[in-house]
C-alpha cells in the first residue's frame, strides 16, 4: 500500500523487517511441505504417466540471495511497479518432466494428469496429516484421455485416501467404478440407479 501510494522510502522500510521475518517463517513452512509432497507427486506422476516428472519449490527471490537482500536490491523496481516484486506472494512451483520444462514437454491429456498428480499427492498428504479420508470430485474423467491412460487414472482414483465422486454428461461416459453408486441428475431432482 505504501508503495502504491508512493510514500517516502521510509514509510516502505518500515514494514521490512517485518515482512522478512513473516516471509522467512512462510518460506520454511513451505519448503518443509514441499519436501514431503514432491516425493508423492513424484510417485504418482511415474504412475500416471511413465515418466519421471520433478516438482520444485521457488522462493519467490533469487536463491543465490536472502529474502532481505533481494527485496532491498530490488527498492527501485518496486517503486516503479508500486509492489513488493520479491517475496512469498511470487513463490511458485516449477514442474519438469524429464528434466525439461512440463509445459514444454506434455500433451493436454499429459496436462491432466501432471495436475492429477499434483490433487492426489495433496490429498495423500492432508488424509495422512488428518488421518481421516478426504473428498475428491472428478469431472469428466474421460477427457482427453486414452484408453490405458484412463485405466491407470481410476487406479489412481480407487487408491487414493478418498471418497472419490464422478461426474460425466454422459451415462456411459464414466469408467467402470465397481460397485459405486451411479445417481442420475435430471431437472428438479436427483434419482438413484442401479450400480454398475
Amino acid at each position: 500500500s505504501a508503495l502504491k501510494q508512493k510514500a517516502a522510502p521510509s514509510a516502505v522500510a518500515a514494514w521490512d523487517v517485518e515482512l522478512v521475518a513473516t516471509g522467512m517463517a512462510v518460506d520454511a513452512e513451505r519448503r518443509s511441505y514441499i519436501e514431503l509432497f514432491s516425493k508423492e507427486f513424484t510417485a504418482i506422476a511415474r504412475q500416471l504417466l511413465d515418466l519421471d516428472a520433478n516438482c520444485t519449490y521457488l522462493s519467490g527471490w533469487p536463491e543465490d540471495q536472502e529474502f532481505a537482500e533481494a527485496l532491498a536490491n530490488s527498492e527501485r523496481r518496486d517503486r516503479t511497479y508500486g509492489a513488493t516484486q520479491v517475496g512469498p506472494h511470487r513463490a511458485e512451483l516449477k514442474l519438469e518432466i524429464e528434466s525439461l520444462k512440463a509445459r514444454h514437454r506434455v500433451s493436454r491429456g499429459q496436462q491432466k494428469l501432471m495436475g492429477t498428480a499434483l490433487i492426489l499427492a495433496q490429498s495423500r498428504l492432508v488424509a495422512g496429516m488428518l488421518d481421516r479420508r478426504v473428498v475428491l470430485l472428478v469431472d469428466e474423467p474421460r477427457a482427453e484421455l486414452d484408453e490405458q491412460r484412463l485405466g491407470l487414472l481410476m487406479e489412481a482414483l480407487q487408491e487414493a485416501p478418498a471418497q472419490v465422486f464422478l461426474t460425466g454428461l454422459e451415462p456411459g461416459g464414466l469408467p467402470g467404478t465397481g460397485d459405486a453408486r451411479v445417481f442420475h441428475v435430471k431437472p428438479g431432482g436427483t434419482i438413484p440407479e442401479t450400480a454398475e
